[in-house]
């Protein structure tokens, strides 16, 4: 079900255009697809005294960019309303905006632009407390990786550049409760970089994964933090009681040392990761376990029990991870292997998009639909002038 998070009893939603006129029939669309939201109000921007918590902008707007500069960010997501067939705004492909809408609207697609604009909010949050974090411990653990940087505010998520490595993601928002989340975080030293994907079985359980990875990191020492078992273990704890008798957390944690390209992880329940290397075929990396839950503090206790697999990975090399989302949608691990493998030689870009082609094919309407649960993907490409070290 749907859930907006707002300070006030009204969650207002403001729409940008060149003149009134355009205004009134972007929000008239707007307020016709939301009206069965009573608590969602819908202003022209030329009437409102000031921006909503969403911003809907049209695309063709000729000022668009000096609209944008002006826009405070701060607790506000904006979107482009978009006319189907014209060419693809600028501001999109460049990163100004959190995502696009096509007109005319679908209902369901602005329920999923409601949806990120909530998650968005949560990750601001948890960005603002990480750095009030990082601030007080920063003269006792400089190089925790993992606190340093959580999931950034936009789907499909870009991250920063990450030394050695081309890194690509795309995200498809599901209708079940729950969600995917993931992250990447370098150590000061610039020698070790963590990567995280968890897909979450209840919305509660996923929110608690947030703030779950800022408190195990910020309690590890550092040698403890660049440990993966240390690292799964301490968060399992930290998921103790917000894990319901019925919820699952699939979990894939690794740490790449620069030292030598190798990656140590462990892969916990029903996420995959695919490894190609240079002029070969992909093969799907080893599963360490089911997914976290209630039962599982009896087979994470022992030492025995939690066995982390590595992978050496070389220059030209691709790894791939996605969530059960896609993997559910495709029709499994050999399916979704075999798609790429189609498109291996391909520009990450390519893939994803093929990915994301081949997913929503599977749906009854996928102009209309969402997917069940949500769907996400990582792609590393590692560059060509890589040197292994060891």
């Amino acid at each position: 079900m749907m859930r907006v998070v707002a300070d006030e009893a009204v969650f207002l939603i403001t729409v940008h255009a060149a003149s009134p006129g355009i205004e009134k029939k972007w929000a008239d669309s707007l307020r016709a697809a939301l009206r069965e939201l009573v608590h969602i109000r819908v202003d022209e921007r030329s009437r409102a005294s000031m921006d909503g918590k969403m911003i809907f902008i049209d695309s063709a707007h000729p000022q668009l960019d000096t609209v944008l500069a002006a826009i405070d960010r701060q607790g506000r997501s904006v979107f482009l309303l978009y006319q189907d067939g014209e060419p693809l705004p600028r501001a999109f492909s460049d990163g100004k905006v959190d995502d696009l809408l096509i007109f005319p609207l679908r209902p369901l697609d602005l329920l999923s632009r409601l949806r990120y604009h909530e998650q968005l909010q949560l990750w601001q949050q948890v960005t603002r407390m990480n750095a009030s974090l990082s601030q007080v411990m920063q003269g006792l653990k400089q190089d925790i990786g993992v606190a340093e940087r959580l999931q950034k505010e936009r789907l499909p998520l870009r991250f920063p550049d990450i030394k050695g490595f081309k890194v690509t993601s795309r995200y498809l928002a599901g209708m079940k409760s729950g969600g995917d989340y993931m992250d990447l975080a370098e150590s000061a030293d610039g020698q070790q970089m963590a990567v995280i994907m968890t897909d979450s079985s209840s919305y509660g359980l996923s929110s608690a994964v947030v703030s779950g990875v800022v408190r195990v990191a910020s309690r590890l020492s550092v040698e403890q933090s660049r440990s993966v078992r240390e690292m799964v273990r301490a968060f399992y704890e930290e998921l103790t009681l917000p894990l319901g008798p019925s919820d699952r957390l699939s979990l894939f944690y690794g740490v790449l040392s620069r030292k030598d390209y190798v990656l140590r992880f462990l892969n916990l329940g029903e996420i995959r990761a695919f490894r190609r290397s240079i002029g070969g075929k992909f093969e799907a990396l080893a599963v360490s376990g089911g997914p976290l839950s209630q039962g599982s503090r009896y087979s994470l206790s022992g030492g025995a029990a939690l066995q982390e697999s590595s992978l050496a990975l070389q220059p030209q090399d691709r790894l791939v991870i996605v969530s059960d989302g896609y993997l559910e949608l495709l029709g499994g691990i050999e399916p979704t292997r075999e798609l790429l493998d189609r498109f291996s030689e391909k520009p990450p870009e390519d893939l994803l998009n093929e990915l994301v082609f081949t997913a929503k094919s599977k749906l009854a309407d996928p102009r209309e639909d969402l997917p069940e649960q949500d769907c996400t993907a990582m792609i590393f490409d590692v560059d060509a002038r890589v040197m292994r070290l060891v």
